[in-house]
């Protein structure tokens, strides 16, 4: 893994969005409602994409290496942060449909 460099006011963004979606004291949620690994921040990538007006999209999603929830259908959370006041602008939450194992589709 190479080095990352991130400018201070970005991974500002990051960890706001980061408490927003998975609040550090949070109870996990219910075994049978998702994988214990879903309640991990291990378990997820983070994705960031610059805006105009000094916005950043900050997207987690579940990465099925670290935490194979079982689940063919994973939500993937999109935030927009505007930088300068640190403010969530927007929460943008969709399913995704994975792949089956080794590429294949499910049915």
């Amino acid at each position: 893994m190479g080095r990352v460099r991130l400018e201070g006011n970005v991974s500002a963004a990051i960890q706001l969005a980061m408490e927003d979606f998975m609040p550090w004291d949070a109870p996990p949620k219910p075994i049978a409602e998702r994988a214990p690994c879903l309640d991990q921040w291990e378990s997820y990538d983070v994705t960031t994409a610059s805006l105009p007006e000094s916005v950043l999209l900050v997207r987690f999603e579940p990465n099925r290496e670290r935490c194979d929830s079982g689940q063919q259908l994973v939500e993937l959370v999109t935030y927009a942060i505007e930088v300068r006041t640190m403010r969530i602008l927007s929460i943008d939450a969709y399913p995704r449909l994975l792949p089956g194992p080794q590429g294949t589709t499910p049915r």
